[in-house]
């Protein structure tokens, strides 16, 4: 069955203290999560990537809801429907996930580098034993530590002591590096037969956003209670 990367992400920088505390799992929790899909929802697919500035959740397209509610259930009980109606979230789905996934370990937000390389590593970690890192997932997340691994390697991100063209030319670098990481994530997904079947010589940055229609379009979802309870939420309403 042809499959398509669906993320969810839940932006906790703009969050009250409320959410925050809510989505603040330990280690422990963060294990859990997956464990608690697979449970719930045999051969679902699911990594769970959480820091202090977002919440994330890789899933399939065949999968997202019933990992939604498994995932987030227990969170969103923690918070009052009010709450709920303010948390910002925001799904992205196939190359956009992709592509978001790289950049998270140059982005300006968040630990990047070797620390988000690390964090990237324990989520993998947590879904393999959790039984939820398939072919999908493990696809994408390895060539994602493959794009984080080569930036730290072939450029010069993160050194201060670097010029400004220097910089410049790093960026550049990095785009190249996650765009030949992208070629190589759905070379491999055309193999296993979750997209057409492709030679790889005919796969360049043109082609996976042809090849997967609406793969790039990134969705605002602005009720997270929707996703988790399968009901539309009231936003409370404001008297004057």
């Amino acid at each position: 069955m042809r499959q398509t990367v669906r993320l969810l992400a839940v932006d906790l920088l703009t969050a009250s203290n409320a959410v925050r505390d809510a989505f603040a799992l330990g280690s422990a929790e963060l294990a859990a999560r997956p464990a608690g899909t697979s449970a719930a929802a045999p051969a679902s697919e699911v990594v769970v990537l959480a820091d202090d500035a977002r919440f994330e959740i890789y899933t399939t397209e065949s999968a997202r809801q019933g990992v939604y509610r498994a995932v987030l259930g227990t969170v969103a009980g923690r918070l009052s429907q009010a709450e709920l109606a303010g948390v910002r979230t925001t799904e992205a789905i196939g190359v956009a996930a992709a592509w978001h996934l790289m950049h998270r370990l140059v982005g300006a937000n968040g630990p990047t580098g070797v620390r988000m390389l690390g964090a990237l590593d324990a989520a993998v970690v947590r879904a393999r034993s959790a039984g939820t890192l398939g072919r999908e997932l493990a696809a994408l997340f390895e060539c994602a530590a493959n794009a984080g691994w080569r930036i730290q390697s072939e450029t010069s991100l993160g050194d201060r002591s670097g010029s400004p063209a220097q910089h410049e030319l790093d960026w550049f670098e990095v785009e190249r590096i996650i765009e030949e990481e992208l070629v190589t994530w759905q070379a491999a997904r055309a193999s296993q037969g979750s997209l057409q079947s492709v030679p790889a010589s005919r796969l360049d940055p043109s082609y996976y956003a042809a090849a997967e229609p609406g793969s790039s379009i990134r969705l605002k979802v602005p009720r997270l209670a929707s996703l988790v309870l399968g009901a539309p939420l009231e936003r409370p309403r404001v008297v004057a």
